[in-house]
């Protein structure tokens, strides 16, 4: 496999770097390497992920409130190489791991 990464940004700020270290269509699972900037939106990106594995039907409208507040932090996906940025993905986080797909 290819080594891929890329940094996660908020803006012009380098939140994180996501390293692939596996592809199971359509989710890519990286490492996942914060930097400072990451502790202002981590509570933001966690309550995505949790909306998103443990919603049910008497919280149905969790999961577009936690997308919104996601897609209110502007982040993009560069890559290291090349290849244009990544705009429109969804990340889920846990830990040192991660894993996004377009």
């Amino acid at each position: 496999m290819i080594a891929r990464s890329w940094h996660l940004k908020g803006g012009e700020t380098v939140v994180a770097t996501l390293t692939l270290e596996d592809i199971d269509q359509p989710w890519f699972h990286c490492h996942f390497a914060p930097f400072e900037a990451w502790e202002a939106i981590r509570p933001t990106v966690e309550e995505w992920t949790r909306a998103t594995q443990e919603t049910d039907a008497t919280d149905v409208l969790r999961v577009p409130r936690a997308w919104q507040a996601v897609s209110d932090l502007s982040l993009t996906l560069v890559p290291l190489d090349d290849d244009p940025p990544i705009e429109e993905f969804f990340l889920h986080v846990d830990g040192a791991t991660a894993r996004f797909r377009y």
